[in-house]
Parts: C-alpha cells; sequence; structure tokens
C-alpha cells in the first residue's frame, strides 16, 4: 500500500506558495506534485493530478470557490482548510 501524500498547492502569493512547498517537502512521504496561482490553473492540476491534498488559499480571488467546487467533485475524505494571511 502506497502511504504517500501527493499535493496541489494553490496559492496566488509566490512566497507563501514557495514556502508552503518547501514546508511540504520536508516531510517525509509528502510530494507536492503541482503548484497554481490562479483558481482556473489550480482546478486543472487537481482534475489532472488527482492529489490526496489540495491545498488552497481561500484569501485569494476565488479560492473559497474552488475549495467548494473541489469538495463538492472530488473529496474522497475529510476536507481540510488553510488560509494565509500574508502581510
Amino acid at each position: 500500500m502506497d502511504e504517500s501524500i501527493s499535493i496541489v498547492l494553490v496559492d496566488d502569493e509566490p512566497m507563501v506558495a514557495a514556502a508552503m512547498a518547501a514546508l511540504c517537502r520536508g516531510i517525509a512521504g509528502v510530494h507536492v506534485v503541482g503548484q497554481a496561482s490562479n483558481r482556473r490553473n489550480g482546478l486543472a492540476l487537481i482534475e489532472k493530478l488527482l492529489p490526496s491534498v489540495a491545498l488552497v488559499d481561500l484569501a485569494m480571488p476565488n479560492g473559497i470557490e474552488l475549495t467548494s467546487h473541489v469538495r463538492q467533485q472530488r473529496c474522497r475524505e475529510y476536507p481540510w482548510r488553510f488560509e494565509s494571511k500574508a502581510s
């Protein structure tokens, strides 16, 4: 059984996205399989790659809508949300 966790990151702030990717890559068994900076590209990656987790910035334009859409269409187990507040 493969116990790795695949993650797609969707965040419109490049520094936040880079930091989150670095944090995720530092965790054994976690693999960032894709990154996007907007809703459209994020949805395309999520639909193509079917990650275990989609880590979406809810504060970016259409971030909540993306999360809601993915939850309705693709949620396998439990929804998780992360919201960054970049200063």
